[in-house]
């Protein structure tokens, strides 16, 4: 089959507009000049100052969430704060608006990155507090594994609400690994099984402990006013869709994989998740085949699409890109649409070697 080729391998990397104006690439160059120099200049200028104001502001809401004990809701500085890093947020998205590249520049890199990770231990404090599904059971599991374990106070005196059958039988599997089973027991020592009991700070303290390994990175995380504030998303539905594509065994479209997931976010949000119908043990091209046809099923909603990949899937999404880049002008339209095309990706656990086990079992 014929393919486009949009550029090849010598071509430089495209990057954000005031890189390539810092270090007089001459195209480049003109274009921030004749086009947008004044309008992107000045808001990338506005962006890094509203950030630099959240920060200053937000430092000092942290300081008071951890001298007064309160919940950053009761926090007077932390409304502040929040109302900084917003229009902060605001801010950059104007960044984007006007240069597709910006994220890539290193200070808004940075802040995608504290934003991301923000949101992470975020998501996961929401599913403590709200006890969605088994992820107190499973934060005390990392908590208990880890030798990172919390020092804040656990569940004095109170009846774990797991079931008992399930503490025991996760005491014994980590057992092994520690001389202090007593002490760190999810028996006798839960902590995320009763967060009532804890202190909101003390919760993002363990959460941090536990999901992040290493040191420096967590003592910066542990630091970052963004995730203390526990800044939610906004409210209301989003103009949005995902494409799932699962890993080398799946049931593709009749799949359950992130089932309460994908039911949670749909009633919050009003996102829709279509399905691709890939094979198990079936070769990248086959799987990009079937994630094509998921997006002219997604597309027709009208929305933007995100795709989300968990291990051989991530594969078999970069190639459904590469070869609907190189396709018919309405295969590239399914990626470029400013409308109803490609916005993100989540990758999950994505396979490196082992994604040459579908095409290899297909061939086998």
């Amino acid at each position: 089959i014929q393919r486009v080729r949009h550029s090849n391998e010598s071509d430089p990397v495209p990057g954000p507009k005031e890189e390539s104006f810092l270090t007089g690439v001459e195209t480049s160059s003109d274009e921030f000049h004749n086009n947008a120099n004044s309008k992107l200049a000045t808001s990338i200028n506005a962006a890094k100052e509203k950030i630099a104001t959240a920060d200053d502001l937000g430092k000092s809401a942290v300081f008071e969430l951890k001298s007064s004990g309160k919940p950053s809701k009761e926090c007077a500085s932390c409304a502040s704060a929040i109302s900084a890093y917003k229009k902060a947020f605001a801010a950059c998205a104007q960044v984007l608006s006007l240069d597709k590249n910006a994220f890539q520049a290193h200070w808004f890199k940075s802040f995608f990155r504290r934003n991301y990770d923000a949101l992470m231990v975020k998501s996961v404090y929401d599913n403590v507090i709200e006890d969605v599904d088994n992820v107190r059971i499973w934060m005390d599991a990392l908590r208990r594994g880890s030798s990172l374990r919390s020092t804040v106070p656990v569940c004095d005196g109170l009846e774990s609400n797991y079931p008992r059958s399930i503490l025991d039988d996760l005491d014994k599997v980590f057992s092994p690994i520690s001389s202090t089973q007593g002490e760190n027991s999810f028996i006798t020592n839960p902590f995320f099984a009763c967060p009532e009991k804890q202190k909101e700070q003390d919760i993002v303290d363990a959460i941090i402990a536990a999901l992040f390994y290493d040191p420096s990175e967590r003592e910066f995380i542990a630091n970052d006013p963004l995730v203390r504030l526990l800044i939610p998303n906004d409210p209301g539905n989003y103009n949005f869709t995902i494409i799932t594509a699962m890993g080398v065994i799946t049931e593709g479209k009749k799949g359950r994989e992130l089932e309460k997931a994908v039911e949670r976010l749909k009633k919050k949000r009003g996102v829709v998740t279509v399905r691709a119908d890939t094979g198990t043990a079936r070769s990248v091209d086959y799987n990009a085949n079937k994630i094509e046809e998921a997006v002219e099923q997604a597309v027709k909603l009208g929305r933007p699409y995100g795709l989300v990949g968990y291990s051989q899937g991530c594969a078999n999404e970069f190639n459904f890109e590469s070869l609907m880049l190189s396709g018919t002008p309405d295969q590239q339209k399914l990626l470029i649409s400013s409308e109803t095309g490609l916005i993100c990706r989540q990758l999950l656990f994505s396979a490196a070697n082992g994604s040459v086990h579908g095409p290899a079992g297909e061939k086998s």
